[in-house]
């Protein structure tokens, strides 16, 4: 690929894949009782009321039974990523789920999208700042559901935030 190229990077859950409706879902499952939202905030805690313990006992059976192949596309993402494709695009995935569920991450763009993406990036949850590996793609565009991400990069000409009216906290450094 010639640095000429067009190139976006992507994130995925709140941008291409309702993450929320998914673990929503998963945990009224698993915990087999309706599962009540206190607000719209990124932390799970916050979000369904749940302990910590809780919320890292959720996180583990989402991934352990495929939780992370089973997100539904979000309205209109599939022909959003069409014509990404379309308009000379290369697409990159950066997300902050772990490695070990990259096949699961790859699977679910397909089956929801039809899209498998340049490349894909899995950065783990509070791992690994994305703008790192994002800077070093160099991209012209990045979208994120996440403003922290957003204001994090340097050198990024069109940022576009996917707004879900949700609680935007700083995460620790």
């Amino acid at each position: 690929m010639k640095s000429t190229d067009k190139k976006i990077v992507l994130d995925v859950d709140g941008v291409l894949l309702d993450f929320i409706g998914g673990i929503t879902a998963f945990a009224q499952e698993y915990f087999n009782q309706e599962i009540i939202i206190h607000g719209k905030f990124f932390d799970l805690e916050q979000r369904f009321g749940l302990n910590k313990k809780q919320v890292d006992e959720l996180w583990q059976a989402f991934g352990e039974n495929g939780g992370w192949k089973n997100l539904k596309a979000f309205d209109g993402a599939k022909i959003a990523v069409e014509k990404i494709i379309a308009a000379g695009f290369t697409p990159y995935v950066v997300t902050g789920l772990d490695y070990k569920f990259e096949n699961q991450r790859l699977d679910n763009l397909y089956k929801e999208l039809n899209f498998v993406p340049h490349q894909i990036y899995c950065m783990g949850h509070g791992q690994s700042p994305k703008n790192k590996i994002i800077e070093k793609i160099n991209p012209d565009i990045f979208i994120d559901d996440n403003l922290l991400h957003l204001h994090k990069v340097h050198g990024v000409f069109h940022l576009a935030w996917i707004d879900h009216s949700e609680e935007q906290f700083p995460e620790p450094e």
